[in-house]
């Protein structure tokens, strides 16, 4: 497998693009993790499993009668029940891709859990992105998705249309909205990749299960552009 950040890029942005499109029509989803988004037969990254979801009207009167989700990317503020909002799914989103662009099994309880929701990420597993790719971009990415307080964390938009800090995903939203969006990846020509699950930092078809899974009984989404 040749080494294509554009491959990388691709893959989150669009998992971006999909969390962002069920906010805007007004979801907290309450289960964002790898293994809930899928990669369709054309290359295009399809989000899963709504069985958590609420409105948002729900959520804001339901503040202690909400769902948990996966205790490996649960944001803090769901864990104490106060203050969820369309940002836990945020704080979910940037772990999610912490681990997809690491490799590295994210801890579900413990001293590295509370650290992670207390203070911040541990310099460690910035330190594990591979090297090919723009780690600073990505340490800035991920940490301000991860904000301990939800209010100090970015929104998807805001990722989205910042052409200085994001580039590489502002074209590509551009790109979308003027309907010229096409992603690199094509699972025809990744024939060990199609229907399976990706390992995106070691490429080892033997391990790629880590880390998509594959999940044909649940409700499948991808954002309006690509339906």
């Amino acid at each position: 497998f040749v080494f294509d950040s554009n491959f990388f890029y691709d893959i989150i942005f669009e998992m971006l693009c999909a969390v962002m499109h069920i906010h805007k029509i007004g979801y907290v989803h309450f289960d964002i993790k790898p293994k809930n988004f899928l990669i369709d037969a054309h290359g295009h990254i399809k989000l899963t499993d709504f069985c958590l979801s609420k409105n948002q009207s729900f959520v804001e009167l339901n503040q202690k009668d909400l769902p948990d989700g996966d205790a490996i990317y649960l944001s803090p503020e769901l864990f104490h029940k106060t203050n969820v909002s369309f940002k836990t799914d945020i704080f979910s989103l940037g772990l999610s891709i912490l681990e997809l662009l690491t490799n590295e099994t994210l801890p579900k309880n413990g001293d590295i859990w509370r650290t992670i929701r207390s203070m911040s990420i541990p310099s460690f597993y910035y330190d594990k992105i591979n090297s090919n790719l723009d780690r600073n971009l990505f340490i800035t990415l991920i940490s301000s998705m991860t904000k301990v307080n939800p209010l100090e964390r970015c929104s998807i938009e805001e990722i989205l249309t910042d052409n200085e800090k994001y580039p590489m995903f502002y074209q590509r939203y551009q790109d979308l909205e003027s309907g010229e969006y096409k992603n690199v990846f094509d699972p025809f020509e990744r024939r060990e990749f199609k229907d399976e699950q990706c390992d995106f930092s070691t490429f080892n078809v033997e391990d790629i299960n880590k880390n998509f899974a594959k999940r044909s009984d649940s409700t499948k989404f991808i954002f309006s552009n690509n339906k």
